[in-house]
């Protein structure tokens, strides 16, 4: 058992650098130049680790503070946030190590290795785990309201671009990535901007309306969101049911004079539940995701079901 790190999968390249690539695949490593030194606290000729670049608050993961990164291009502007909102990359998983390819050694010798090699630092720290004490580790979870632990069967190998239950997610906050479909109109001090976000996630190929998320958002949220949703405004509704869908007041209170954007933006949202109709309660709004495509946000993904 392990906690749950609230920020983004990556797959750490150390040789005589260090090249971090994201789940898509997409070398990221400009994006965090802090950690493109790690590959000097190990104690390997080369390796691959897997892991999450966290952003600390007050000694808590936290998914919003790490926004202020994730997106970031200008050498300048990534250089004045590295002091800001600097990162750490949390490593839990050894997967090759000196010429040797490690994915079919059991969870527990893999993490064996890894704690043999990393020397921690501010920058990389490896996760801590524990067995047979997952009740403790989820309620110490819940006391420091960290998104809950992550289970791994003993014995088990590491299985690259497949989901298996060998990995099982406890949360203690349920939270979901979810596509953005609409949004509708601002009013009063958001009048020049969006009031809530309308958003869903697939089953099959149909997108099924979730509900609006109104809250949560920070007004540099807001204005850097605007934006991406009018550039891809678009004159269809993308949920299944079309319009009345989200009009037809299914979901509760009825949706008014909705606009529509095209289903490529990825948010994270936290919520207390999921209905039987799917249907988000009391959703928040915490970020945006670049590293995963929409068509990974599945039904079958969002804890918290009623």
């Amino acid at each position: 058992f392990e906690f749950k790190w609230d920020g983004i999968r990556a797959i750490a390249i150390c040789t005589e650098d260090t090249m971090l690539v994201s789940r898509t695949r997409r070398n990221i490593t400009k994006t965090y130049p802090e950690l493109g030194s790690i590959h000097q606290q190990l104690a390997a000729l080369d390796a691959i680790v897997d892991g999450e670049i966290v952003a600390l608050d007050d000694g808590r993961p936290s998914f919003e503070r790490l926004q202020q990164r994730m997106n970031l291009q200008n050498e300048r502007d990534i250089q004045r946030m590295i002091k800001k909102c600097p990162v750490t990359f949390v490593a839990f998983d050894l997967l090759y190590m000196d010429g040797k390819d490690l994915t079919s050694l059991p969870v527990e010798r893999r993490k064996e290795l890894l704690n043999e090699i990393v020397v921690p630092t501010p920058k990389l720290t490896v996760s801590p785990h524990e067995r047979t004490v997952g009740k403790t580790m989820f309620g110490i979870a819940k006391e420091r309201r960290l998104e809950g632990i992550v289970a791994k069967r003993l014995g088990s190998p590491y299985r690259s671009g497949r989901r298996t239950k060998d990995w099982l997610k406890i949360k203690s906050i349920h939270d979901a990535d979810v596509v953005i479909g609409g949004w509708t109109p601002g009013e009063g001090s958001r009048s020049a901007r969006f009031g809530a976000v309308l958003v869903g996630a697939y089953d099959g190929d149909d997108l099924v309306f979730l509900g609006a998320v109104g809250t949560g958002f920070t007004e540099e949220m807001l204005d850097t969101l605007m934006p991406s949703l009018l550039e891809h405004e678009n004159d269809e509704a993308p949920f299944a049911g079309g319009v009345e869908a989200v009009r037809g007041g299914r979901f509760g209170k009825p949706i008014r004079n909705p606009h529509w954007t095209e289903p490529v933006l990825v948010a994270r949202v936290e919520y207390r539940e999921l209905t039987a109709g799917h249907h988000l309660r009391a959703p928040s709004f915490k970020g945006l995701r670049t590293d995963k495509p929409p068509t990974e946000c599945t039904l079958d993904d969002l804890p918290g079901g009623a």
